[in-house]
């Protein structure tokens, strides 16, 4: 298009593109992901981590049901939020969940 100039933008590490793909309300995925890690007895990192054992799996698959049933988030905005790919949020959505991670979930929408 004539006349019509994109100026770069400047992202110098990991921490600017975290930032510039995040989702509009960081402070309800936040306090959903400290609940989740609080119940898990685990951290907030690991839950964002790309690990795939099984307590970060299960936290992250808590944190994907309340951020989708509860809050309405889209599945992309959620992949957005967890650094995951959309068809990966889906599939733990759908997945059946575990006991322990069924009530991570209750935990969760109670303390909301």
């Amino acid at each position: 298009i004539r006349g019509f100039h994109l100026k770069p933008m400047m992202i110098e590490d990991d921490a600017d593109f975290k930032r510039l793909i995040a989702p509009q309300n960081d402070a309800e995925v936040q306090e959903v992901l400290e609940r989740v890690a609080e119940h898990f007895r685990t951290t907030v990192d690991e839950v964002l981590s790309k690990s795939n054992e099984q307590l970060p799996v299960a936290a992250r698959q808590a944190v994907i049901k309340v951020l989708h049933e509860h809050y309405g988030y889209s599945f992309a905005r959620i992949s957005r939020a967890l650094h995951q790919h959309q068809t990966t949020v889906q599939h733990a959505f759908h997945k059946p969940m575990h006991t322990r991670t069924r009530q991570a979930v209750i935990a969760a929408l109670r303390a909301a």
